[in-house]
Parts: structure tokens; C-alpha cells; sequence
């Protein structure tokens, strides 16, 4: 979903991560790990590449 609301011309995005998201007290489930974290960021870079931003 963040990627999709870039190309549509989102300024920004909000993640929830966590070490462990299957401890968390809440939003576990939708709470990305850090390694997920930097994936979607060098993904997001190479979407804004493309775009030109």
C-alpha cells in the first residue's frame, strides 16, 4: 500500500515496525520487521527514482 500512494502522489507514509511484531502488545500483524523495513525503503528509492522525485 505505501508504494501505491506514492505513485499516486503521497508526500509520505507511515510505518509500524518492530524487533519482534508476534510480541507486540498490539498491531502485531500489520507492524513490519526492520529487515522488512529496509526492503521497502530501497524499494520506495527506486520508485521516487523513477517518478523523478
Amino acid at each position: 500500500m505505501a508504494k501505491v500512494v506514492l505513485v499516486a502522489g503521497a508526500h509520505g507514509i507511515m510505518v509500524e515496525e518492530h524487533l519482534e511484531p508476534g510480541k507486540t502488545l498490539s498491531d502485531g500483524p500489520q507492524s513490519s520487521t526492520i529487515p522488512g523495513f529496509e526492503k521497502l525503503m530501497g524499494e520506495i528509492k527506486q520508485i521516487k527514482a523513477f517518478l523523478g522525485y
